[in-house]
């Protein structure tokens, strides 16, 4: 079947109990993986497609198709060729800080879209953080991967599910038989920027017993000092470590740091060809918003953006068609799209998460533009959309 589907296998991945995954390349020599389960018991894989199918960040693995072959589910997957955040810092590490930053960014930046889906990752770890080098990019590339204990979570953040994931990455609530929320996952790439930091994790043991008594009891050192990272970073990290869950920062308020302002302009995806781009996230749970090949309304569909899905923008409004206003996307894609108005705006920027929570008051106003860069994948939406709610 891969042959008929016009890949061949160049090298196993890995293999288990739940299958195996492969190398595999196209007929232009492109790269992918396809991670094969048995039908028969592949609830997980087939939730992990369902969850990969809705994210569309350059942070976060994708999923381009799955199909069924000879009694397997076939999940085809990007392939990240520089190995995982474990590996790199058996080779690399200490990293420079302005590559730490840049890493952080980017999988807050993914982590960020991920809740904003919905979803709860559930086992962030360094293993399951995948890196890709190219070179296009000016530096590396980070992406969040395997979902298969992810799980949807309401828009008002209710518990999900049961303990599951890694020990080592284990936040207090869950030790106390609490559910996961966001705030579960933001404690786990706490751990995982608390390692990129000091090569070591917050809270070590000989044992499980050991192990929920440190998490539940110690304050971990802080991570700036043993490579002299700036105070502020450490700071960060900490706070996402704090064993109170709703003391611990959610990911957008992480992101609106001052320690993140100059990093914004420089992650390694972003075109050099913008000038002076505004990068905003579609905040209307409620509606899908068509992007056209010009401003008008009778203009050529050319996709869809939907709630968490983030663009860039021309800095001025560029069009103004009796009511409507409208944005010039200048990436992913090129075209146009209707912003609203006031309290109907479908947008809203990154760095505002005081005054507006992107989960609890989706609908907000735009306030006046500032320099900030998200992402969102080169895939287009294809489901039903509106030009206005």
């Amino acid at each position: 079947m891969l042959k008929k589907k016009g890949f061949k296998a160049v090298a196993q991945l890995g293999s288990g109990s739940f299958g195996d995954a492969l190398l595999v390349e196209d007929g232009k020599g492109s790269r992918y993986v396809v991670k094969r389960c048995r039908v028969q018991g592949s609830d997980s894989i087939k939730s992990e497609a369902d969850v990969m199918r809705r994210l569309t960040s350059q942070h976060v693995v994708r999923l381009y198709e799955h199909w069924e072959e000879a009694g397997y589910l076939c999940l085809l997957m990007e392939y990240c060729n520089y190995g995982d955040m474990e590996q790199l810092l058996k080779r690399k590490y200490p990293l420079p800080e302005n590559v730490l930053l840049s890493l952080f960014a980017q999988l807050l930046i993914g982590l960020d879209h991920i809740h904003l889906k919905h979803q709860l990752h559930r086992d962030i770890k360094l293993a399951n953080i995948f890196l890709q080098k190219n070179p296009v990019y000016n530096g590396l590339l980070v992406k969040i991967g395997d979902f298969g204990l992810s799980r949807s979570v309401s828009s008002t953040d209710a518990p999900a599910g049961t303990r599951l994931g890694t020990p080592l990455y284990f936040s207090p609530e869950l030790i106390s038989g609490k559910n996961y929320t966001r705030k579960t996952d933001v404690w786990s790439m706490g751990v995982v920027l608390y390692a990129m930091m000091t090569n070591r994790m917050p809270f070590a043991a000989d044992d499980m017993d050991e192990l929920t008594k440190n998490i539940m009891l110690q304050t971990p050192l802080h991570p700036s000092y043993e490579q002299k990272y700036s105070t502020q970073l450490g700071d960060i990290v900490l706070s996402m470590l704090s064993k109170s869950r709703t003391r611990r920062p959610d990911v957008r308020t992480i992101l609106s740091s001052p320690v993140f302002s100059e990093v914004f302009c420089s992650l390694p995806w972003v075109p050099s060809s913008l000038e002076n781009p505004v990068g905003l996230f579609a905040c209307r749970p409620d509606a899908a918003i068509n992007v056209r090949a010009q401003p008008s309304m009778s203009s050529e569909k050319k996709g869809s953006v939907l709630y968490g899905d983030q663009i860039y923008v021309n800095k001025v409004v560029v069009c103004t068609s009796g009511p409507q206003q409208w944005f010039e996307i200048l990436f992913p894609f090129h075209g146009y799209c209707i912003i609203g108005k006031g309290e109907e705006s479908f947008f809203q920027l990154l760095q505002n998460p005081k005054k507006f929570s992107p989960i609890s008051s989706p609908v907000a106003k735009i306030p006046s533009c500032t320099l900030d860069v998200t992402s969102i994948c080169d895939r287009l939406h294809s489901n039903t959309s509106f030009d206005h709610v």
